[in-house]
């Protein structure tokens, strides 16, 4: 199992924050693993959890997103849809008149259609993409 573990961490330039026992025996149960900078997580060992055999581990991770190299994206914030509009824009789409014998165009003629509608009732958020952390773009504080 260590042999394993240590393979998994080494293939995926992870590192292991947690550098004590979690375990009453001795043992290291419970990993925090990440592709941050070691010096960026900071984990430490808490007390028991009620009756346990294992100890708490508390992991404060900090980052600087001014400092990191991040990437913008945008998505699509599909909990605020407006989906009786989008449902009605749909339902009065008159079908018959956009698609064709030409598979093809139809299945582009679809696509375009659906997201053409979901444009004007998807509202769209903006992310920043730092490693594997995505940071909605109205909480970054420069």
């Amino acid at each position: 199992m260590t042999r394993a573990f240590t393979e998994l961490t080494a293939v995926h330039e992870l590192t292991n924050h947690v550098n004590f026992i979690t375990h009453m025996r001795g043992a290291f149960l419970d990993p925090v693993l990440t592709d941050l900078p070691a010096d960026s997580v900071q984990c430490c060992q808490l007390v028991r959890a009620g009756s346990s055999d294992y100890f708490a581990v508390l992991c404060e991770v900090r980052l600087n997103p001014a400092n990191e190299k991040g990437n913008q994206c945008t998505i699509w914030l599909w909990e605020k849809a407006n989906w009786r509009g989008l449902k009605e824009e749909l339902a009065s789409t008159n079908w018959d008149v956009n698609f064709t014998e030409n598979v093809n165009h139809n299945v582009t003629t679809l696509t375009s259609l659906i997201l053409s509608a979901q444009t004007r009732h998807v509202i769209l958020g903006e992310l920043l993409v730092i490693g594997t952390v995505w940071f909605p773009k109205d909480e970054i504080y420069y």
